[in-house]
């Protein structure tokens, strides 16, 4: 299972996923990106395809975990790589039920004197 869950931390860093699963995807953010698409459209003047890219469906590849595609082991998706190792380790379910992917020294304090173990520590909420 440590492999399982490192691969899936390595494809978290590498594809940014910001939600979790589909559903967390909100009307605000779709409305976001929709109108990002219609700015691009009128400076590249193609405002059909555009916006006609801004679909549910691709959101959620792009932008929810679950849904992103997962060349490891062959899987379509991440969900069905999780439902593999599901049912190679015989658990009742593997779930994902929150991330937090941060970049490179954020959240770190720079003007203080401070243990670098001890401080990732509490940034990952383990101290």
């Amino acid at each position: 299972m440590c492999s399982a869950s490192g691969r899936l931390a390595q494809h978290v860093v590498g594809y940014s996923p910001l939600f979790v699963s589909r559903e967390q995807i909100t009307d605000a953010f779709v409305a976001e990106r929709v109108a990002e698409a219609v700015k691009q459209a009128e400076i590249n003047k193609n405002a059909s395809d555009a916006v006609a890219n801004v679909t549910p469906d691709k959101l959620a590849r792009s932008f929810a975990l679950l849904e992103q595609p997962y060349p490891v082991e062959g899987a379509k998706t991440v969900a069905a790589a999780l439902d593999v190792h599901t049912k190679a380790t015989k658990l009742n379910g593997i779930a994902v039920v929150d991330m937090r992917r941060m970049e490179r020294g954020e959240g770190m304090d720079a003007g203080e004197e401070e243990n670098y173990a001890a401080e990732v520590a509490r940034l990952a909420g383990l101290k």
